[in-house]
């Protein structure tokens, strides 16, 4: 999407504006680590840059130094992940409960509201949500490997007339794209499979096809 891209712009901007040439700014980072869990991370900023990072078009690569450390590293935050920057070293009010299921977006969410400070950016999903809504869906059904085994469907309509609907996928931690879409008898899914000419893909996945991945 053209706005991700004017985002990651305007926060390049806004961190350059706030280091203003100064070496070492105070800054802090609240994200989801790699165990899906809300982190807040505050750091010095020694440079930034707009870059691309595997399959995803925008990215920053921050260097930095983590409070109480010496040592600089690189920091790469791109489009795939939710992430909110902050000016200075600031903390959340928000307490994390016991118990709480991974990657949820709605921990990011009270995480980062609940920061009483300047933000210099913030990505993540709920920034685009009406534009999400609004993006036409694809259907992949992918029942065995090679190319006769995958099926693509335009429409719902003609997903429903080869496969039984059993529900609506309603998980709220889970992608907007997903939100409302069928589950279906027999197959694993909805997923979201990346986008397509402006369209959301949603995946399907027999047992054999999912096992294969675990």
């Amino acid at each position: 999407m053209n706005s991700v891209k004017k985002n990651f712009e305007q926060i390049s901007e806004k961190l350059a504006a706030y280091m203003n040439g100064e070496d070492g700014k105070k800054i802090t980072v609240v994200m989801l680590n790699d165990f899906g869990c809300p982190c807040v991370m505050q750091m010095k900023i020694h440079g930034v840059k707009l870059t691309s990072y595997a399959q995803y078009s925008n990215a920053f690569e921050i260097v930095c130094t983590p409070k109480n450390k010496r040592n600089k590293y690189g920091l790469t935050l791109h489009e795939g992940k939710n992430f909110a920057i902050f000016a200075d070293w600031v903390n959340s009010s928000f307490s994390m409960p016991n118990m709480f299921m991974c990657f949820d977006k709605g921990l990011f969410y009270k995480t980062v509201d609940g920061v009483n400070g300047e933000k210099l950016g913030e990505q993540s999903e709920r920034l685009y949500e009406q534009e999400i809504k609004e993006k036409g869906k694809i259907y992949k059904v992918v029942e065995a490997f090679g190319m006769d085994g995958t099926k693509i469907y335009r429409t719902e309509d003609e997903l429903l007339n080869a496969y039984e609907k059993t529900g609506e996928h309603r998980a709220s931690y889970t992608r907007l794209e997903l939100q409302g879409t069928p589950t279906l008898r027999g197959l694993c899914g909805p997923m979201y499979d990346g986008d397509e000419d402006g369209n959301a893909v949603i995946r399907y996945e027999s047992s054999a096809v999912n096992r294969a991945f675990d």
